[in-house]
Formats: structure tokens, sequence, C-alpha cells
């Protein structure tokens, strides 16, 4: 019996067959995943060296020609390309596709630990990193209240970043631009000179007295108890008894020989939302999560939290979401969907001329 055959003479065979087709095609429809990008992997490596206080003609004879000397020689190379700064160097490379991105990017991790005890006093360890469309922000987003900016960068820091991070999904949350607090210290050179204190014994001082340290354990009748020295600072008033030196039996206080503020650090980003200063925060997924509903449930959890902080005026604007994009695509893949479905309808109909 052909398949024709069959059609025609055991029609509810036929009927239950494609039945259980469409039941399976809906069920497979409801479980796929949302992705704007196929998860594929560049062939680029970065190799991104800092070297704090250089010129960009030091950064480029010191380091990024060794660099470049050194992972030129790896396997199935296509070009490389490098880029001097002020303060670091940025090598890239790009593979041939047929080459195996992890051991490309071991055997350059390999070369630039061969090199690093031949760079400059100064450097720090190179990184080296590939580049994936995973690692794009999915959310780029713009906080803003009626508050303190620094209090807005402490809240969002460490309030809203926490929460965040809690969701499922979530790779990283980085914070662009805002005012981030910093105690300033500005030591009076001269008078530190005048008294014979080098400036390496007072950041010594500094950091030998900012330390929280285990003493070890006491146990009595009680129990068993931890022992610990607190010795972090816990206001500025703390910062100028600190005691860097001593003359004549008498102590010597940072306050005596710096002027110490409770300021903000130096702008290096700035954010702004619809024309207004703001506080931008960037989302990443984590890999193979669902862009789609990551950004559900993180719409979902700062909306609760300008509920939670609406006396305060806190609002956070969207101004980049890459699931909007995906969800246009699936929506357009679904009118072509059911359109394909009515021609081969009207199809079928104009040869078979039955509507059953």
């Amino acid at each position: 019996m052909t398949l024709t055959e069959l059609a025609i003479k055991r029609p509810p065979l036929v009927i239950v067959i494609f039945s259980v087709l469409a039941i399976l095609g809906l069920l497979s429809y409801f479980q796929l995943k949302y992705e704007l990008l196929p998860d594929i992997l560049p062939p680029y490596v970065s190799v991104v060296t800092m070297y704090p206080g250089a010129t960009p003609q030091e950064v480029e004879d010191s380091v990024t020609k060794p660099v470049e000397d050194a992972v030129s020689g790896v396997d199935k190379i296509k070009s490389v390309s490098s880029y001097s700064y002020e303060g670091y160097s940025l090598v890239q490379m790009e593979f041939v596709f047929t080459a195996d991105k992890t051991k490309a990017n071991q055997d350059v991790q390999k070369k630039v630990n061969e090199l690093v005890a031949s760079l400059p006093v100064g450097t720090r360890t190179p990184i080296v990193a590939d580049f994936s469309f995973s690692d794009l922000p999915i959310l780029r987003i713009g906080a803003t209240a009626d508050m303190d900016p620094r209090r807005l960068y402490s809240t969002v820091n460490d309030i809203v970043k926490p929460r965040l991070s809690r969701l499922g999904g979530i790779g990283q949350i980085s914070i662009v631009g805002g005012q981030e607090r910093e105690v300033q210290v500005n030591l009076d050179i001269p008078r530190l000179t005048a008294q014979g204190i080098p400036v390496p014994l007072v950041l010594a001082a500094l950091r030998s007295a900012n330390a929280d340290l285990p003493a070890g354990r006491i146990k009595d009748a009680d129990g068993d108890y931890l022992v610990r020295l607190s010795g972090t600072y816990r206001s500025i008033e703390d910062l100028r008894q600190l005691v860097i030196g001593r003359i004549n039996g008498s102590d010597l206080l940072l306050g005596q020989f710096a002027d110490i503020e409770d300021g903000t650090k130096s702008v290096q980003a700035i954010s702004r939302i619809n024309g207004k200063d703001a506080l931008g925060i960037l989302i990443v997924k984590q890999s193979g999560a669902n862009a789609v509903e990551v950004s559900s449930s993180v719409r979902s959890e700062l909306a609760s939290i300008e509920r939670e902080y609406a006396a305060e005026g806190l609002s956070f604007d969207v101004a980049q979401d890459s699931s909007s994009f995906t969800l246009e695509s699936a929506k357009s893949v679904t009118h072509d969907l059911l359109l394909a479905i009515c021609l081969v309808a009207l199809v079928m109909l104009a040869f078979l001329h039955s509507i059953r």
C-alpha cells in the first residue's frame, strides 16, 4: 500500500499522526530559547598589559614590542595588531577560523607567562582575554534619584547591585559614572621633610593600621571564642590621630602633616539618561542563559526597588535592551509561520477543490 493509498483509505490514522506531530511541534515551540546572536567565538585574542605612569613611547618600547614578538610565533595566527597608550598596552591577534580557540588561548597565555619576568618593574601582570558576543551587555540602565550623588552610588553599589546579582542568569554587573566616596590624604611634603619623615613610612603606617587580623582563640568553661583585632578606620578622626612617628617622646600624628578630606574619586566616566546625570548600570548575562528571561526578571526586580525607594525618587530607565530586538525577531518568525500555513492551505484547496 502506497503512502497515497494509506492517506485515502485510512484517514483516521493520518489524522492521528498529524495531531501527534502538531502537539509535539507546539511543545517544542514553547520550549525554544530566545537568542539574538548565535553562540559563536570570534577568532580573536587580546593581551592587555598595564604600565602605570609610562608614556606611550615607553609602553611601545618596553611592553608592546616584546609582547608582540612573543605571541607572533603562535600557530595559526592570521594577523597581529598592537596599540600603545599612556599607561597600558593592547595587542590583538586574529586567528584563522580553523584554529581551535581554546588551544590558541592557552598558547598565547603560555607565551605571555614566559615573558612576564623580562617586563619592566612596575608592569602589571598581562591579561589574556578572548572576545565573545555573550560578553556584551544585554541591558544598559540609567539610575537617577533625589539624593546626594555619593549616596546614590552607595545605594546602587551596596543594595541594588547585590539584589540583581542574585537573579538567575546574571553574569556580571558593572557601574559606570557616578561619584564614589574616597577619603583623600593630602600630605604636606615640606613639613614631613622638615621632621625627617619619608613618605614611604607614612604609606606603611596607613596600610598597617588599617587591618583586621585574627588573634587566635580563647577557651574557657563556657566555650571556645575566636578573637580578632579590629584596626580598620571608623572615621576621619581616626586617620587624623594615626601615629606616623615619634620625636623626643612625642607622637607625630597624621593630622599634623596632612589635610584629610572625605571626598570623591576623580571622575573617569560620565553617564547621562535623557539629558540628566545618572549612574549607568551594565548587565551581562551568563553564557547559555536566556536573555529574554534575564531581562524580564531584572525589570521586575527594578520595579520592586523603585517602589521601596519611591520616597527618595529612585528611578531606573532602560536605555538599551537587547531582548527587545530578540522578541521582535521572534514575532516576525511567528508571523511568517502563520503566513506559510495559510498559503499551504490555499494551495491545497486550489488543487483538491475540497475544504475538507
